[in-house]
């Protein structure tokens, strides 16, 4: 989000509050919030929005403690930095998973993790995750054998309950 989306979308929350903030208000805060929230927004950045009067409220009391600033949405702390996975780490991924074929990826994770494999800030699970899939996807086989043991899971845990109700009941 550019600077000039920050200061008009810090703009359109402030427009939303000013009455409060002004002191112009005839009726109670409760029934102003809940009045300006009936209807649908053109947020900038953002497109159609409803909001709630909680948002309000928010929006309300980062102003009262911040100012305009406090209205404006933050940079990304990690901007500019790459979210790309390194050779390095890619290729760790792919060899630990070559070497463990049947752990899970959170186990494959820890042991990249407890490696320092991951580099520094360690990459996330879910990008892990995401990265196996993508180089290595369940074939078709593993998709049924999965589906079925769910089915099988859940067909016993209805046989148990059905068990349990017929003897309590």
């Amino acid at each position: 989000m550019d600077d000039k989306l920050r200061n008009e979308s810090a703009l359109f929350k402030f427009s939303l509050i000013a009455p409060v903030i002004n002191g112009s208000l005839n009726e109670p805060l409760k029934e102003y919030l809940e009045k300006v929230c009936v209807k649908t927004y053109e947020v900038p950045g953002k497109g159609p929005r409803e909001l709630s009067p909680k948002t309000l409220r928010q929006w309300l009391y980062a102003y009262q403690r911040y100012g305009i600033d406090g209205l404006k949405r933050k940079p990304r702390n990690d901007k500019g930095a790459s979210r790309a996975l390194t050779s390095d780490v890619s290729r760790a991924i792919q060899e630990f998973r070559q070497l463990y074929p049947k752990k899970t990826v959170t186990a494959l994770y820890a042991e990249l993790l407890a490696g320092g494999f991951l580099g520094l800030p360690p990459v996330s699970l879910s990008t892990v995750g995401r990265y196996l899939k993508k180089i290595d996807p369940p074939s078709e086989p593993e998709i049924e054998q999965r589906l079925a043991t769910a089915v099988r899971g859940h067909k016993l845990l209805k046989d148990k309950l059905d068990e349990l109700m017929k003897k309590f009941l």
